[in-house]
């Protein structure tokens, strides 16, 4: 399918998301993929492929099925993105939560969505028990242990033949849904906006046709994964072989020390974060020269912020913009996500 943008007449493949986001794992083989810039933990590309077809074929073993829909009320984590691409694999539906939402509010949208699995963390776990319970949520899981939940890693054990397909569902990229995303204020949280498989391949070939990130880029992942903005981002950088370095939430020292100590070369960036970095005179004690390329989203911040960041980094900055015509019946969308260079001079 050919598709056009302001640069150029791109080709989408017709493919499932994950087998197009992951398609050169093996080949990257031991390269880190993520980091936790927590603890250190590192998952390979070829630790992510394997753990996303053992996760999706132990969801299977459980009962769960093509379009059944899985909850996620848990900050950034390395597990959350093995955990979105296993139930893209399996044919799942992933609909997300911020983990600052009240279980009053999480509980509306478990409703709304009918979600059948939900994926937290032990610190939200008597939240995430209290709205699983006013919903059809048939199962709750932990990124890490806790009673009275799964831990997810768990899933990560079933046992799969060299060549054996992790699950038989047969998967239209253009009909079948990846994702269901809410709205980020309180008034349009359950108001579910639909993305098929084939949605999400578009946004990453348009991001692709305008951004020169490599294998050998580091990127350091501060904002939420809850968030479109975030979620592509983190998938366009995994997609060209980055090592992407996750952090739970931003905060700024933990930001520039983990910056410095992976020699971060490229991150997406809040207007928190940009707003912080703009304002920081303390910068230089920090080794920051590694960073090329901040993100940031079209309309997001003025240019005399960019420019006072840029003083004291001196990056790229490159705007992110999002265009959503939604068909008001089914699920096909025309949405463009592209990246342009903005100047800050």
């Amino acid at each position: 399918m050919m598709n056009d943008t302001p640069h150029a007449e791109i080709e989408i493949p017709e493919q499932a998301f994950t087998p197009f986001v992951l398609r050169r794992a093996q080949e990257w083989g031991d390269r880190p993929a993520l980091v936790d810039g927590q603890t250190g933990r590192i998952v390979s590309y070829s630790q992510l492929y394997q753990r996303i077809r053992h996760t999706a074929k132990s969801l299977v073993q459980r009962g769960y099925r093509k379009g059944d829909v899985f909850a996620f009320y848990s900050p950034n984590l390395p597990d959350y993105v093995i955990a979105v691409h296993a139930i893209a694999t399996m044919g799942g539906i992933v609909t997300t939560v911020s983990p600052s939402r009240s279980g009053e509010m999480l509980a509306g949208h478990l409703q709304v969505s009918g979600a059948k699995a939900l994926l937290t963390t032990a610190q939200l776990l008597p939240q995430a028990q209290e709205a699983a319970g006013q919903s059809s949520v048939q199962e709750i899981f932990t990124f890490d242990q806790a009673d009275g939940a799964i831990p997810f890693n768990e899933l990560f054990e079933s046992i799969l033949a060299v060549n054996e397909a992790p699950t038989n569902a047969l998967l239209e990229p253009g009909h079948d849904l990846v994702a269901l995303s809410a709205g980020n204020s309180a008034t349009d949280a359950f108001a579910l906006t639909p993305h098929t498989h084939a949605d999400y391949v578009r946004n990453l070939c348009h991001l692709s046709v305008t951004d020169d990130l490599v294998a050998g880029d580091v990127f350091l992942l501060a904002v939420p994964v809850y968030r479109s903005y975030g979620m592509m981002l983190l998938n366009h950088a995994l997609q060209h072989g980055a090592t992407v370095v996750v952090l739970r939430q931003f905060e700024l020292a933990p930001f520039l020390t983990t910056a410095q100590q992976y020699r971060a070369t490229r991150a997406p960036l809040s207007d928190v974060i940009l707003v912080a970095l703009a304002r920081q005179s303390t910068l230089e004690r920090f080794a920051l020269a590694s960073f090329r390329v901040f993100y940031v989203q079209a309309g997001q911040s003025d240019d005399d912020t960019r420019h006072r960041c840029q003083q004291h980094l001196h990056v790229a900055f490159k705007c992110v913009n999002e265009q959503q015509s939604y068909a008001l019946a089914g699920c096909d969308a025309d949405y463009e996500l592209s990246v342009s260079t903005v100047s800050c001079a």
